[in-house]
């Protein structure tokens, strides 16, 4: 079926058809404009697009069993939010006292990592420089001294340092180390690091109590925008009608069929990837769960939470919260960090065979390459907002491509 049909083009003058097209032309440029010199506070209203896509069939589901839409929103709102707190109230205490463990073992943890893998780092680099950049012995010159003393006519003395050695500033003093003996000293370089931070700390309090205030304010204004974002969600949810009639309304009456066309292609791909990806997170939680108690991982729910919000961000969510579980595995034993990293792997292949044909479909499948430009992209320009959207908006991005090249081969088939 051709974009256009021949009656109406007839009915239209070019005169009339030239106008709307540059109506619309100015306002797309203005409207585009506009976005992109404001996307600094665009995250709410990107936010509440998601929120009210994910709403829209539950509120739809409830309208056709007779109950009203703005009732609808206050269930599935009241629903939510009820589930997130019935889990605080019964989980908080025990993500309280993981939180205070983990607090106490880190140090622990630390030093233990630095005890096994610290020093035969240092042990590694050092015979690497041994190996390749110290002078062989048959080649060194003659030997030069280590201090020259010269004496000064008022009795002081002139201390030379000869050659080969580092001299470090440090609150104690001044330390010297032989160039090669000490290269890569992590122990000395960590109780460095804590002591010029301690330094630091003592020296710019009043900057960091300004740097308070900022965090309290910021976490403020985050507040505000989420209450924004919420309202802004019912709006959407409550209006979807008009909204889509003002912009099939911008269209000619013979256009809009495929305008619904193009909706509902758009409607399967991004559906996929949000509201699939939302439930995959919640099977990828529990099932981490069930896994991390099994074994008597320490801080299992903590963790466990740490990779379902990790889902939500494709590949590199995944890769990021998987990296402690099995960091504190290893702390345990070797056996427990393998069935750790075992699990994990499992989930994700489960996931990748299972769950994302059976819930995503095959309309929602994006290249990893592709996700992974867009996430790129998407952190580059937006931050965490922008990781968050990055696989939705290529998803549309996609998914409008493939309408309109269909188009284009239909109308091209027909005119053979």
């Amino acid at each position: 079926m051709p974009l256009f049909s021949s009656s109406e083009s007839s009915l239209r003058s070019p005169s009339c058809r030239w106008k709307r097209s540059l109506f619309l032309s100015i306002s797309a440029c203005l409207a585009i404009g506009i976005l992109l010199s404001a996307h600094a506070v665009m995250g709410p209203f990107l936010m509440a697009l998601v929120i009210a896509y994910v709403m829209t069939p539950l509120v739809a589901q409830l309208e056709r069993k007779g109950i009203s839409r703005v009732m609808g929103v206050l269930m599935v709102y009241a629903f939510f939010f009820g589930g997130v707190g019935l889990f605080i109230r019964v989980a908080a205490s025990h993500i309280e006292t993981d939180l205070h463990a983990l607090e106490v073992d880190i140090p622990a943890i630390i030093t233990q990592a630095k005890e096994r893998w610290g020093l035969t780092l240092e042990q590694w680099v050092q015979e690497a420089q041994n190996r390749h950049f110290l002078e062989p012995s048959g080649s060194k010159s003659e030997e030069q001294p280590v201090l020259i003393a010269r004496p000064n006519p008022d009795g002081s003395m002139d201390v030379f340092m000869g050659s080969g050695f580092h001299i470090l500033a440090t609150k104690k003093g001044y330390e010297i180390f032989a160039e090669g003996s000490r290269a890569l000293n992590f122990t000395y370089l960590t109780h460095l690091a804590l002591e010029q931070s301690i330094s630091y700390l003592q020296q710019n309090a009043f900057e960091l109590a300004q740097l308070g205030r900022l965090v309290v304010v910021n976490i403020s204004g985050a507040i505000l925008r989420f209450f924004i974002t919420l309202m802004l969600a019912v709006y959407l949810v409550l209006t979807r009608e008009h909204i889509f009639s003002f912009f099939a309304s911008l269209l000619r009456p013979s256009s809009r069929p495929h305008f619904m066309r193009f909706l509902d292609q758009v409607d399967r791909g991004l559906g996929g990837v949000v509201r699939g990806q939302l439930l995959i997170c919640l099977v990828n939680g529990v099932l981490t769960a069930i896994g991390f108690a099994f074994i008597k991982l320490k801080y299992w729910l903590f963790l466990a939470i740490m990779a379902m919000v990790g889902s939500l961000i494709p590949i590199f969510g995944a890769i990021l919260c998987s990296i402690p579980a099995v960091v504190v595995g290893l702390t345990q034993s070797l056996t427990i960090g393998c069935f750790v990293l075992l699990w994990i792997f499992a989930i994700h292949q489960f996931e990748a065979n299972f769950l994302n044909p059976k819930i995503m479909g095959d309309a929602a499948q994006i290249h990893p390459v592709l996700i992974v430009f867009s996430l790129l992209v998407g952190e580059h320009f937006f931050g965490v907002i922008g990781v968050l959207l990055a696989v939705p908006t290529m998803s549309i991005l996609l998914s409008t491509f493939s309408y309109f090249h269909e188009l284009i081969e239909s109308e091209e088939a027909s005119t053979r």
